[in-house]
C-alpha cells in the first residue's frame, strides 16, 4: 500500500477561511472523503497496529492477562455487563448487579456503554473476557491514531502528515501513565468528532452535522470524562475557524463585524442538527449519571486540587519510559505525568513556523485552553466550568486534559511535516523523513511492560 492519497482535490489548512459552498456539488461527502483515501488510511492503519504491538510489548503474547488487578478487572467486568443485559433488558443496562439493592451501579464508574457494544459479540461468541478486554484497549489505541489521521487529512490532504500525527497521537506518553485505564484508551471519537466540526463549518452540510452529534455522543459513551473534556476543546476550535468568516469594518467613528448570510443561515443549522442529534443520543445516559451523582456525591476541591496538574508535570514521563522514566521520578504525581515528549514538540514547533492558517491558530487556542484546563482549579478555563456548569464537579482529575495537549501538539506536528515536505522534492527524501518521524516518535516513547496478571479462569457477568 502507499501513502499517496489517491483523492483528486483535497483541502488545505487555509481553507478553513473558504465560505461554505452553497451548493456543495464539488465537495466530497464524509464517506466518499474516507473512500477516496482508502489507500492512505490503510496503510496508517497497519503501521498504528504495528507500533502498538512493538509499544506494548509483550502484552500481546498475554492477551488472558491485564496490567493489575485494579481497573482493569473493573472494565472487564462492565464491557461483560454490557454485552450480557441488552439482549434480556436493556431498560435495567444501568441497574448493574453489584452495591445491591443500589440503583445505576454502572455509573459508580465508568460505564464503557459504547466499547461493550461494539465487543458484545465477540462475548456472546465465547471469547474470554480478558481478551476482549485486551482487544478494546487495543483497538482504542489504534482507532485513535486513525481517527486523527482523517482530521489531518481533512486539515492538509498530506498522508505523511497524516501518518506522524496518527501514531504521534496513539503513542503519547499519556497513554502509558495511564495503561490500565481502558477507558481513557477510548479516545477514537474526539478526532472524528473534531473532523465531522471542520466539515460543517467548512461545508454546512445536514450529514457533516449529524456526525459531529453523533461522535460527540459516542465519545461520552466511551469515556465519560474524555465526552466531557470534549466541550470546551471543540468550542476553542469552534471558535476560531467560525471567527475567521467575520469580516470586520472598522472607521474613525464606527465598528462593525458581520458574516454572510448563506453562511450564518447553514451553521445555525448545522448547530441546531449537531445538538439535537447529541442530545437524542446522549441524554438518556446523562440524565442516569445525573442521578447516580445523587447517590454517590461529587467530587470535593481537595480532591480535585490533588488531581490538578502543575507546570513541572508536563516533564514528567511515565515510570515506564524507557528513554525517561527513571528522570521522570522526580517529577509528576499520580495520574499527573504528562510530558508530551521531544520529538512531538519539535515537530509541533515547525509546524507554528512552518504553517500559518487559520487551522494553526485554531490549535494553538485550543492547546492554550487544554492546558489551562489541566491545571485545574489552579486554571481559569475548569474553575469557570466548575463554577457554572455541575456536570463538571464529577470530574476529581483535570490533568487528564494533558490526553487533548498531546492531540493538539499532533495537529499541528502534522502542519510540520506538511511544511518540511513541501521544501523537499524528492520523493525518496520525503519517505525518509517520514520514516525517520515515526521511528523517533515510537523509540522515544518506548516503554517497558511486564507480562501482567494471568487471569485463566471464567469471569461470568452474572455473578
Amino acid at each position: 500500500m502507499s501513502l499517496d492519497s489517491n483523492a483528486g482535490s483535497l483541502p488545505s489548512a487555509t481553507s478553513d477561511v473558504r465560505a461554505i459552498d452553497p451548493e456543495g456539488s464539488r465537495e466530497l461527502g464524509p464517506w466518499q472523503f474516507i473512500v477516496s483515501h482508502w489507500k492512505a488510511l490503510g496503510t496508517i492503519f497497519m503501521l498504528l497496529v504495528a507500533a502498538t504491538i512493538f509499544l506494548t510489548w509483550p502484552q500481546v503474547l498475554h492477551m488472558t492477562s491485564v496490567p493489575d488487578e485494579g481497573d482493569p478487572l473493573l472494565n472487564t467486568w462492565a464491557l461483560s455487563w454490557v454485552a450480557h443485559q441488552l439482549p434480556i433488558a436493556p431498560a435495567r443496562l444501568v441497574h448493574a448487579n453489584i452495591f445491591y439493592p443500589e440503583r445505576y451501579t454502572l455509573l459508580y464508574s465508568e460505564s464503557l456503554i459504547l466499547p461493550g457494544v461494539i465487543f458484545a459479540p465477540l462475548q456472546h461468541a465465547g471469547v474470554h473476557p480478558v481478551v476482549i478486554y485486551n482487544l478494546a484497549l487495543g483497538a482504542g489505541v489504534v482507532f485513535s491514531g486513525l481517527g486523527l489521521a482523517l482530521l489531518v487529512l481533512e486539515l492538509t490532504g498530506d498522508a505523511y502528515a497524516a501518518a506522524i500525527a496518527a501514531i504521534a497521537f496513539a503513542c503519547l506518553p499519556f497513554r502509558f501513565a495511564h495503561y490500565a485505564h481502558l477507558q481513557l484508551q477510548q479516545t477514537q471519537w474526539i478526532p472524528m468528532a473534531l473532523w465531522a466540526l471542520h466539515r460543517t463549518v467548512r461545508r454546512g452540510r445536514v450529514s457533516d452535522a449529524t456526525l459531529l452529534g453523533v461522535f460527540s455522543a459516542f465519545q461520552l459513551m466511551s469515556c465519560v470524562y474524555f465526552g466531557l473534556l470534549l466541550f470546551p476543546f471543540i468550542t476553542a476550535v469552534a471558535a476560531v475557524i467560525v471567527a475567521a468568516h467575520v469580516r470586520l469594518r472598522t472607521t474613525l467613528d464606527d465598528f462593525s463585524a458581520s458574516v454572510r448570510r448563506p453562511f450564518a443561515t447553514k451553521l445555525i443549522r448545522s448547530l441546531f442538527i449537531a445538538s439535537t442529534t447529541f442530545a437524542v443520543l446522549a441524554a438518556p445516559l446523562g440524565m442516569a449519571y445525573v442521578r447516580a451523582s445523587h447517590i454517590v456525591g461529587e467530587r470535593g476541591t481537595d480532591e480535585v486540587m490533588a488531581g490538578s496538574a502543575v507546570p513541572a508535570d508536563y516533564f514528567a514521563a511515565p515510570q515506564s519510559s524507557v528513554m525517561y522514566g527513571r528522570a521522570g521520578d522526580r517529577e509528576g504525581g499520580i495520574e499527573r505525568r504528562l510530558f508530551p515528549g521531544i520529538t512531538l514538540v519539535v515537530l509541533a514547533g515547525i509546524g507554528l513556523v512552518r504553517r500559518r492558517s487559520v487551522a494553526t491558530v485554531a490549535y494553538v487556542v485550543a492547546l492554550v485552553v487544554a492546558v489551562d484546563i489541566s491545571f485545574g482549579l489552579r486554571g481559569i478555563t475548569f474553575r469557570l466550568l466548575w463554577d457554572h456548569i455541575g456536570v463538571f464537579h464529577g470530574l476529581r482529575i483535570p490533568a487528564r486534559m494533558g490526553l487533548f495537549v498531546g492531540l493538539a501538539l499532533s495537529v499541528l506536528a502534522a502542519f510540520g511535516v506538511a511544511g518540511l515536505r513541501s521544501t523537499v522534492s524528492s520523493r525518496p527524501l520525503q519517505q525518509l523523513v517520514l520514516a525517520i518521524g515515526i521511528v523517533l516518535l515510537v523509540v522515544e516513547n518506548r516503554v517497558v511492560l511486564n507480562g501482567g496478571q494471568p487471569m485463566s479462569g471464567q469471569m461470568p457477568a452474572r455473578l
